[in-house]
């Protein structure tokens, strides 16, 4: 797990030295938000998996989400400038499948981590969505045939008077 985390360091720093040398001769106003945008979020996506890495305990489904979260910031980042400068696409193509293969790693290594003595530390979703709707007692559930079918559903005016149907 944690040589696919470093290899990923080692990737985004790799994309952002590319990316540093694509000249930026005629970008629009939009495009250059963008690349700021992404910009500012590298240096704590980095950070945060470096932290994540260096802590005492590893924490391993932190781990998987720090380098997944730095991955995605990398492809955020690298996107326009294939939008400016599609001649650099192989390089930054393949920098980026990568840096993709290194997360799939580290997330199928987290998944294996999760699961002491064959047991799931969660619950899958369908399950727990399964016994909330047990809990609810059938005068929680809209039976009355006067109500509205939608009468669950927010106004379109959140400040506007609720009038009983």
């Amino acid at each position: 797990m944690l040589q696919h985390c470093v290899v990923i360091l080692k990737l985004c720093h790799a994309l952002t030295k590319k990316l540093s040398t694509i000249q930026l001769n005629s970008v629009t106003p939009k495009l250059n938000k963008q690349i700021l945008n992404a910009t500012a979020r590298i240096m704590p996506r980095f950070d945060d998996l470096m932290r994540a890495m260096a802590a005492n305990h590893v924490d391993i489904r932190l781990l998987e989400a720090r380098a997944s979260s730095l991955v995605s910031t990398c492809w955020m980042l690298a996107f326009p400038f294939t939008v400016i400068s599609p001649k650099h696409l192989n390089a930054l193509d393949r920098l980026l499948y990568h840096l993709e293969q290194n997360a799939t790693a580290a997330a199928t290594a987290a998944g294996k981590n999760n699961i002491p003595d064959g047991k799931p530390l969660l619950q899958p979703l369908a399950t727990v969505i399964e016994e909330t709707s047990l809990m609810e007692s059938s005068t929680d559930r809209n039976d009355s045939t006067t109500e509205s079918q939608h009468s669950d559903e927010a106004p379109a005016d959140p400040g506007a008077p609720v009038t009983p149907s």
